[in-house]
């Protein structure tokens, strides 16, 4: 099964579905090295603003609101961002969240602040093609402010364990889940 380009209908119906049947901040099995970004990349003494593209249910969103930042989150999913701002709301941090729905290309120009960091955190591969992704990467430059950062954390796409592991499973839409990471 080669799919050349991703379909956003079928991708945001996916993490739709992630939001409603399973919660999206379940991460359990998942390597995370948020930290390496959060102590060393940026700056928790300092307060500061954070594009965040593909925040989902705000696994890493609730973590830098209670760092402190203030943070524009976008998702394709609109599911996936209200649980992200129940989240936050929960923890009392929703003052400091701004959630925008809507793919990543499609809506950061309309977003008048400039930021001091863009987050990409496993988000990347989720675009349909490389096209995209070098649009965002310019978009998000175009956000930052004079010093800012654009922060990128993607899984190591030439794991020889990727695809198989992928091409097994699949999705409560019957999808194989390599569908959604084969741009990695």
């Amino acid at each position: 099964e080669l799919i050349m380009t991703i379909n956003k209908q079928i991708t945001r119906q996916h993490f739709d579905n992630i939001a409603t049947d399973h919660g999206v901040n379940d991460h359990g099995g998942n390597v995370d090295k948020s930290d390496v970004f959060f102590d060393e990349l940026m700056n928790p003494k300092v307060k500061n603003t954070v594009l965040e593209c593909g925040a989902g249910g705000g696994f890493y969103t609730l973590r830098l609101l209670k760092l402190g930042y203030e943070v524009t989150a976008v998702d394709i999913s609109e599911k996936a961002l209200q649980v992200n701002y129940q989240t936050a709301k929960n923890h009392q941090v929703e003052t400091y969240l701004s959630i925008i729905g809507g793919s990543f290309n499609a809506v950061v120009d309309g977003i008048g602040s400039a930021f001091d960091h863009v987050l990409f955190v496993k988000v990347l591969h989720h675009f349909d093609n490389l096209e995209e992704i070098h649009e965002a990467l310019w978009k998000a430059y175009a956000k930052l402010k004079e010093g800012g950062k654009i922060i990128i954390f993607e899984p190591n796409g030439k794991n020889l364990f990727w695809k198989p592991f992928l091409m097994l499973q699949r999705d409560s839409a019957g999808v194989r889940k390599w569908h959604y990471e084969q741009n990695l």
